[in-house]
């Protein structure tokens, strides 16, 4: 059994998770108390720059520098529609990795849907063509 040093509740070991930096081996907060915390930094603006920060390098390894640069040359607009909006997807070769622009969700999911081949996109604008009358 052990006690938590944020709610001071004693509980068994298995409510700890490891951590070699103390000299126990286990954290000093329960992992209840340590889920709270964390969901709480979260929503800060620490926390929502640290995610966005963490998700821009785990998938598409870039910054958020990098990705604010790209904002502003495309002056917050869809590389395909042009529509202006404040917040845009990052679109990316699957097979690659490798960034190409910002997208709207529309547009970006429309490429997806479309499996990115440039073949199944000029089937969709022949049959738009045929059938917009």
């Amino acid at each position: 059994m052990k006690v938590c040093s944020k709610c001071s509740l004693e509980q068994p070991i298995k409510q700890y998770s490891k951590d070699r930096r103390n000299n126990s081996g286990l954290a000093s907060w329960c992992k209840s108390c340590h889920l709270e915390n964390k969901k709480t930094w979260r929503q800060t603006s620490k926390g929502i720059a640290s995610e966005r920060n963490s998700h821009l390098k785990r998938y598409y390894d870039m910054s958020s520098i990098d990705y604010d640069i790209m904002y502003a040359n495309q002056q917050g607009c869809c590389a395909i529609c042009k529509t202006y909006y404040p917040v845009l997807d990052v679109d990316h070769k699957h097979s690659t990795n490798k960034v190409r622009a910002l997208l709207c969700s529309n547009c970006n999911h429309g490429i997806g849907c479309l499996k990115e081949s440039v073949v199944v996109l000029s089937e969709a604008i022949n049959y738009i063509q045929t059938y917009n009358t």
